[in-house]
């Protein structure tokens, strides 16, 4: 009789820890195809992201900054020339 009460418990021990074992295995790829499905979200988000950024020095409103009171004269060759003789001293 007290054979057949061990042999119970070393069954009951056995199915105890194939079934942990069975949940664990279950429970690391339930976390890890939650891991792969967060990668792939973050890569797509970050797609979309990069494709809608507006590049430095550019913009897409087609806004032009206006500054008031200032018009800068047209550069030309001759004003440049002049400029130069200007600061050396030897103006014409």
């Amino acid at each position: 009789m007290d054979h057949s009460i061990l042999r119970d418990k070393k069954g009951q021990a056995t199915l105890e820890s194939a079934m942990v074992l069975i949940l664990t295995i279950l429970m690391l790829g339930g976390i890890l195809h939650i891991w792969f499905w967060a990668n792939g979200q973050l890569v797509n988000r970050q797609r979309s992201y990069q494709a809608s950024r507006v590049g430095a020095g550019q913009s897409c409103d087609g806004y032009k900054l206006v500054m008031w009171g200032y018009h800068p004269e047209a550069l030309t060759d001759y004003s440049v020339i002049l400029k130069r003789q200007r600061k050396s001293g030897k103006a014409e």
